[in-house]
């Protein structure tokens, strides 16, 4: 969990460009997944996520597009397989359920 949206960002922006392109997307998804000790999702659900949250369908989400997504649904606290089902949720389209129990 982090306190917001934009620290969950920048914590995961190791290299401070301010810009997460698919791999690091990936590879946050993965590892706040083993954090949290449930199975990684595949990555065809990250992919469509990852297509959601960048707005400009530039190949990048930046700080803002990332900012503006969640203003957009008012979170404020995330859990990142939360940020998941509510992008799939978001963007309509149909996946099987992550929740194991």
């Amino acid at each position: 969990y982090y306190a917001n949206p934009r620290l969950a960002f920048q914590f995961n922006d190791k290299e401070l460009t301010n810009e997460m392109n698919i791999e690091k997307f990936k590879n946050m998804v993965n590892d706040l997944y083993i954090k949290e000790t449930r199975p990684v999702p595949n990555f065809a659900l990250i992919k469509n996520s990852f297509e959601y949250l960048d707005l400009r369908k530039d190949g990048v989400i930046d700080l803002n597009e990332w900012s503006k997504s969640f203003a957009m649904s008012n979170v404020s606290l995330i859990n990142i397989s939360q940020l998941l089902i509510l992008t799939m949720k978001k963007s309509k389209k149909i996946f099987l359920c992550l929740e194991t129990g």
